[in-house]
C-alpha cells in the first residue's frame, strides 16, 4: 500500500494512520482476519500485520484460508476493495505455486461492505455494492466487524503474550441461525418480488422502449462495470469546477506555448477568487451583526484576517487583468478589517458595459458568465436536493413525532434542512443578478427564471395561502419558529389539489430534452424512473438470491452432517475387517471400544441431521414453493424441495490494531 494507492479513492484515514504507525519494537501491529458469511473466521484466516494493511499480508491471509478447497466464485469484500483489487491477481502469482488461488479472475467479485461504501467515491458505491452485486443475496460484508466485537476484549491481555501463547489464546476465542435467516427471507422476498413486478408490468405499459432499453443497460453494466451506471442519476449540470478546469487547462497551455507570461494566478482564477470573496464577507457580515460578546468578536477578527489577505491577493491580480480600472473608477486607500465588508470589488459585471470592454482584458468577462451561469445551475440542483430531504422529513414528522420534547428535536433537524435551501436560494438570486448584469435580457431567461418564494415549495407540497404567510411573519416578530415556505400533503385529494401546479425548478432541471418512444420529454423523470426502477429489480433479486442461499446451505448442512455418519460408520467397518483378516492381532477390549465410540459418533450425527430436517422441514417448502413461483400458502403440506446451487464462497477480509504483540527484547 503506498499513499497514491490510497489518495485514488476517499483518502481512508484508518489506513492513512496504519501507513505510518509506530512499529518500533513490536513483533505485530494487528492482525488480519477472513471469515465467511456466517460470521465463523476461516480456518487459517488469521495472519500478522508487521506494518499497517500492507497487501502482501491480506494476500497471503486470504490465500491460505481457501486452500485446498474446490471453489467456482468468490464474493470479497474488504473497507478498501476497490484499491486492494489493483494488482491482486499479479500479486497472487507471487505466492508458492501450492497456495495460489486457482478460482477464475472474472469469478472473483470485489464489495466494499455496506456500512463503509458511503465513505467511498461516487463511482465506486454502486460498482462494489452487495446490493446490486448478483449472487450476493442480502450480504453486507461486515460480519468480520462483529468478530472484533468480542475479539477485542483480548487485546490488553495477549499484547504482551509470547507468539505462541498469543495465537493459542486468539483460537480459543474463534472456535448463522438459518432458520431466523430464511423465516426473515421469504415474506420479504414475495413483498419485494411483487412491487418491482407491478411497477415494471405499469411501466411496461406505459414505456416499453424505455424499459427495454434499461434492461440492455443492466445487462452491459453486470457485464462490465466500465459502461454507464444505471443505478446512478445523470449529472447533466454544468458545475464551476468544470468551468475552471477548462479554463485552468487552457490557461496552462497557454503557458505552454509561451502565448501568456505566467502569473500567480489566471484570469479564472482571479475571478473565481473575487466570486469567493464576495460569499465569504456576506457570511461574515452576517455574523458581526450578532457578535456582541468579547469572545464572538475575537472570532470574527480571526475570520476577517485571511479575508483581508485573500482581498490584498485580488487586488494585485486586478491591476494585471483590469490595467486600466484605476481610470475610470474613484480612487480607494487600502483595504482594512474593517471595511472588507464594503470595499469595492468592481468585477466586470459590477461596470457598465462601455467601461467594462475598456478595462478589462479580452476574454475576462467571458470567464465570470461561465461561471456564473454554472454558479446558477449547482444552486438550482442543490435547491432541489434540500427541498426532496425536506418534504421527506416533513412526511416523517407528521406520521411519526407526537409530543414536545420530540417535535422540538424534529424541528432542530427541519431546521438544519432549511438553512441549506436558503443557502441555496441566495446563491441563485446572486447568480442570476450577476449573469442579468453581464447579459441582460435574453432566452436564458426561460431556463434562469427568477425565483420567488413560492417557487421553493417541494413536490408534494404547495405554496402558503397570503393568510399562512402573515401568520408566519407575526410569529417570527415575537422569535417564535414559523412554519415552512412549503406546505406537505397527504392522502390523494387535499385542499387546492385541483389548483397546484410544480413549480419551474422542477421543470428546467436539463436544457436537453430526450425523447422516449410514447412521446415523453421529461429526462429528469426518465432517468429517476429508469433508477428506481433497478433498484427495485436488485432488492427483488436480493432477497430472492437470499432464500435460495439459505435453503441451500440448510440441504447442505443436513447432507454433510449424514456425510459425518457415514464415515463413522465407514471407519467401524474397516476396524472389523481388518480384525477378520488378522484375528491373532485382534485387542477384544480396544477393538470394543473403538466400535462403541463409531457408533456413538455415528448415531449422534444421524440424529442431528434427522432433527435438522424435521426442523427445517415446513420452512424449505415454503422457500420451494417461493422459488417455483407459487404463492405463500402457510397452510399447505410441506413438501421437501431444494435445486443443487453453484458454489460461491462470501468472505470478508478486514484488519483489526488492537491485537499488538510486543517484542519480547523490550
Amino acid at each position: 500500500t503506498t499513499q497514491d494507492d490510497v489518495r485514488t479513492c476517499s483518502g481512508f484515514a484508518a489506513l492513512l494512520n496504519a501507513l505510518t504507525r509506530n512499529s518500533k519494537g513490536l513483533r505485530s501491529t494487528g492482525v488480519v482476519a477472513v471469515s465467511c458469511r456466517h460470521e465463523l473466521f476461516r480456518p487459517n484466516g488469521l495472519g500478522d500485520l508487521q506494518k499497517g494493511e500492507r497487501y502482501r499480508n491480506v494476500d497471503y491471509v486470504v490465500a491460505a484460508s481457501i486452500r485446498g478447497w474446490d471453489i467456482r466464485m468468490i464474493k470479497d469484500s474488504f473497507d478498501i476493495a476497490c484499491e486492494w483489487r489493483k494488482g491482486f491477481f499479479a500479486r497472487i502469482q507471487d505466492l508458492p505455486e501450492e497456495m495460489r488461488p486457482a478460482v477464475p479472475e472474472d469469478e472473483w467479485v470485489f464489495i466494499v461492505p455496506k456500512f463503509h461504501i458511503a465513505a467511498h467515491k461516487e463511482s465506486c458505491q454502486a460498482n462494489y455494492s452487495s446490493n446490486f452485486t448478483p449472487f450476493c443475496a442480502r450480504w453486507d460484508g461486515e460480519h468480520v466487524e462483529r468478530l472484533w466485537a468480542y475479539l477485542n476484549g483480548i487485546a490488553s491481555s495477549i499484547k504482551e503474550m509470547t507468539a505462541a501463547g498469543r495465537w493459542e489464546t486468539i483460537d480459543d476465542f474463534c472456535s448463522d441461525d438459518l432458520l431466523r435467516l430464511l423465516i426473515e427471507a421469504i415474506p420479504a422476498a414475495y413483498d419485494h418480488k411483487a412491487d418491482f413486478e407491478a411497477f415494471d408490468r405499469r411501466l411496461r405499459q406505459e414505456r416499453p422502449h424505455d424499459v427495454a432499453e434499461w434492461e440492455a443497460m443492466l445487462s452491459r453494466w453486470e457485464a462490465d462495470h466500465r459502461s454507464p451506471n444505471p443505478y446512478v442519476l445523470p449529472k447533466t449540470t454544468t458545475t464551476r469546477a468544470d468551468v475552471q478546469l477548462r479554463y485552468f487547462m487552457a490557461e496552462n497551455q497557454a503557458i505552454a506555448d509561451g502565448k501568456r507570461a505566467s502569473h500567480d494566478g489566471g484570469p479564472c482564477s482571479f475571478i473565481v477568487l473575487g466570486m469567493e470573496i464576495r460569499q465569504a464577507r456576506s457570511s461574515l457580515a452576517a455574523q458581526k451583526k450578532t457578535a456582541t460578546t468579547v469572545l464572538q468578536q475575537v472570532d470574527l477578527h480571526k475570520r476577517a484576517a485571511p479575508l483581508l489577505h485573500r482581498l490584498n491577493q485580488f487586488l494585485d491580480l486586478q491591476a494585471v487583468y483590469m490595467p486600466r480600472l484605476a481610470s475610470h473608477t474613484s480612487p480607494q486607500p487600502p483595504p482594512t478589517v474593517d471595511t472588507i465588508y464594503s470595499y469595492p470589488l468592481h468585477l466586470p459585471s459590477e461596470l457598465a458595459p462601455d467601461i467594462r470592454a475598456l478595462v478589462c482584458v479580452e476574454g475576462l468577462a467571458q470567464i465570470e458568465d461561465d461561471l456564473q451561469y454554472a454558479e446558477a445551475c449547482e444552486a438550482l440542483d442543490e435547491l432541489r436536493h434540500a427541498l426532496r430531504i425536506r418534504t421527506s422529513y416533513n412526511r416523517a414528522k407528521i406520521k411519526n413525532v407526537t409530543g414536545q420534547v420530540l417535535n422540538t428535536r424534529a424541528r432542530e433537524k427541519q431546521a438544519t434542512v432549511d438553512e441549506a435551501v436558503n443557502a441555496a436560494k441566495q446563491r441563485y438570486r446572486a447568480a442570476r443578478l450577476t449573469l442579468m448584469q453581464l447579459r441582460g435580457a435574453g432566452d436564458w431567461e426561460a431556463t434562469l427564471r427568477p425565483l420567488l418564494d413560492e417557487d421553493i415549495v417541494g413536490l408534494n407540497e404547495r405554496a402558503l395561502t397570503r393568510e399562512e404567510v402573515a401568520e408566519n411573519e407575526r410569529i417570527r416578530a415575537m422569535g417564535g419558529v414559523a412554519q415552512d415556505r412549503g406546505v406537505p400533503l397527504s392522502g390523494v385529494v387535499n385542499p387546492g389539489e385541483g389548483r397546484r401546479t410544480l413549480s419551474w425548478i422542477r421543470y428546467t432541471a436539463s436544457t436537453q430534452a430526450t425523447s422516449s418512444a410514447d412521446g415523453a420529454q421529461d429526462p429528469e423523470l426518465r432517468d429517476s424512473l429508469r433508477v428506481e426502477w433497478a433498484k427495485a429489480k436488485a432488492r427483488a433479486a436480493r432477497w430472492v438470491e437470499q432464500v435460495r442461499l439459505v435453503d441451500e446451505e440448510m440441504r447442505r448442512a443436513i447432507t454433510t452432517t449424514r456425510h459425518f455418519a457415514k464415515q463413522w460408520n465407514l471407519r467401524r467397518s474397516r476396524r472389523q475387517v481388518q480384525a477378520d483378516n488378522n484375528p491373532s492381532r485382534l485387542d477384544e477390549e480396544l477393538d470394543e471400544g473403538l466400535s462403541a465410540y463409531a457408533d456413538e459418533h455415528c448415531a449422534m450425527e444421524t440424529s442431528i441431521a434427522d432433527a435438522l430436517e424435521d426442523k427445517w422441514r415446513f420452512i424449505r417448502s415454503l422457500a420451494s414453493d417461493m422459488m417455483d413461483g407459487k404463492p405463500l400458502r402457510l397452510d399447505e403440506t410441506p413438501v421437501t424441495s431444494a435445486d443443487q446451487g453453484i458454489a460461491v464462497v462470501q468472505l470478508a477480509v478486514d484488519t483489526d490494531y488492537m491485537v499488538n504483540d510486543q517484542d519480547d527484547e523490550m
